[in-house]
């Protein structure tokens, strides 16, 4: 029963961290994204 516990919560870690793992990727690609949009804009209405 303890280890079952102890496993459960491993993978309950795992997630957390995926989870927080994948906003921060997230939030890189849309910052780059926003920037390589803007430089996009710049150009074709300069």
């Amino acid at each position: 029963m303890k280890e079952k516990l102890k496993m459960h919560t491993t993978l309950l870690e795992l997630s957390t961290v995926q989870i927080r793992f994948e906003k921060k990727k997230r939030y890189t690609h849309e910052k780059w994204w926003h920037r390589g949009h803007d430089l996009y804009l710049k150009n074709c209405f300069s």
